[in-house]
């Protein structure tokens, strides 16, 4: 049977940097990497809006990407 182990883990916050001339929103990114891979969702979140008020931009999205190792 297959295993599946979380190797590393990243997290990207994702911008509102205006809007362009179609009125589409600017999106601007700004990732953090060597996120614990066991951190859970409710602390990522309070980093992430703690860091908000110190961005050029405010938080609109957080996202995270998970690299797994899936072994037999």
């Amino acid at each position: 049977m297959a295993t599946e182990t979380v190797k590393r883990s990243a997290v990207s916050l994702k911008l509102a940097a205006g809007v362009n001339e179609a009125g589409r929103t600017i999106v601007k990114s700004c990732s953090m990497g060597k996120v614990a891979p066991n951190a859970d969702a409710d602390k990522i979140m309070l980093v992430a809006t703690s860091l908000g008020p110190v961005l050029a931009y405010p938080v609109t999205r957080v996202e995270r990407t998970n690299v797994t190792l899936i072994e037999d």
